[in-house]
């Protein structure tokens, strides 16, 4: 009976997900999930098609390597700056890859 409850709750947990996952696609603006360390779980079409890369090109890698390059150093990553307050830190970077200024 236990082993059936918890079956059912893992069914409906991942049912969950898999419902906000497929909703993330129709946000138009580049959404990620990313580990405590910066590793891409997750993305939406809008950060796909930004990068141009397909999502198994993005999954498991870090994300300021698909922001900045390979190699690049990623210490303006204000996530890796923490929090002020009880607020994350905000902070508008330049992108050499998409030419362009981004919040992050």
């Amino acid at each position: 009976m236990r082993n059936d409850l918890f079956d059912e709750r893992n069914e409906e947990h991942l049912n969950i997900f898999q419902r906000i996952k497929s909703g993330l696609d129709f946000v138009s603006e580049p959404i990620i999930i990313q580990d405590m360390d910066f590793r891409i779980l997750n993305v939406n079409r809008a950060f796909t098609e930004m990068f141009g890369k397909k999502p198994d090109e993005i999954l498991g890698r870090r994300f300021y390597d698909i922001v900045f390059g390979e190699g690049n150093s990623c210490q303006s990553y204000p996530n890796l700056l923490g929090i002020e307050g009880d607020k994350p830190i905000e902070k508008e970077i330049f992108v050499p890859r998409l030419n362009k200024d981004m919040l992050f």
